[in-house]
């Protein structure tokens, strides 16, 4: 039964034993999406390219930054969050609140041996919180 990556278990993250398998592996996937997205690449000292680029894409057209931002975020779940597949990330526009990016990610994770499509969505904010949260729970 999984509970947790090591460094989850480590830091007894996942401590109550009556939370099922299935929603203890969405949240260590969100977990670790999160200390994706909350680093910047060339800040972590062993992997230069773990993490998120820089948002701030002033030279590039509102679409070609989303566009950007996207294929770079694809790029590291790819590298570093090996249990979801066929990952698609997009950027929502927000109208409303330009200093929050809205991100939705979907793809596809093995729960006891079975494929299950899987979607994150994610919120960071202009201060740099990040918050990312299963659509399952």
């Amino acid at each position: 039964m999984y509970k947790g990556s090591l460094f989850e278990r480590l830091r007894g993250v996942f401590l109550d034993t009556s939370i099922d398998e299935e929603r203890t592996l969405y949240q260590s996937i969100a977990n670790n999406l999160s200390n994706i997205f909350l680093t910047y690449t060339g800040n972590a000292e062993t992997v230069l390219d773990y993490g998120k680029v820089d948002l701030n894409n002033v030279d590039l057209t509102p679409l070609n930054s989303r566009r950007k931002i996207e294929k770079y975020l694809e790029e590291s779940i790819y590298a570093y969050e090996k249990r979801l597949s066929s990952v698609s990330v997009s950027v929502m526009e927000n109208q409303y609140d330009l200093s929050i990016i809205r991100i939705h990610i979907e793809g596809i994770m093995s729960i006891s041996g079975e494929a299950t499509k899987a979607v994150f969505k994610a919120k960071i904010y202009g201060d740099g919180y990040m918050k990312v949260q299963s659509n399952e729970y």
